[in-house]
């Protein structure tokens, strides 16, 4: 029996998730080649999480649309939750260096207060 069916296809669309595991990857063989002297492993390392960062900002914006929409739904119905929910992702985002984490608190921060000042 053979088998006809067309080889799969490696997903080609940013991922967060593969995003953030690549990001976590080059930045351990970053530090790793750092530690011992590697430097062609530093070097993938960084080169790793410059890919990484390219894939976060694009899936970022592929998602941001529909995340601004859901966003300004749940502010305009708990706009005091939603604003905690900004503060908290801006203060992990500032101590974890995630400038996305960051931006996407502001944005439910600005949310909140717009609806609190309709």
């Amino acid at each position: 029996m053979s088998d006809n069916a067309a080889p799969t296809q490696p997903n080609t669309q940013p991922s967060m998730i593969h995003g953030h595991v690549a990001y976590v990857t080059g930045a351990v063989e970053e530090t790793l080649g750092s530690l011992t002297g590697y430097e062609n492993l530093q070097r993938t390392g960084h080169d790793t999480k410059t890919s990484a960062l390219a894939e976060l900002r694009a899936a970022d914006a592929a998602t941001a649309d529909s995340r601004a929409h859901s966003v300004a739904e749940r502010a305009s119905a708990h706009p005091g939750v939603v604003g905690a929910e900004g503060q908290a992702e801006r203060v992990v985002g500032g101590a974890v260096f995630c400038e996305g984490l960051q931006r996407h608190g502001e944005e439910k921060q600005s949310a909140a207060k717009a609806v609190k000042g309709a």
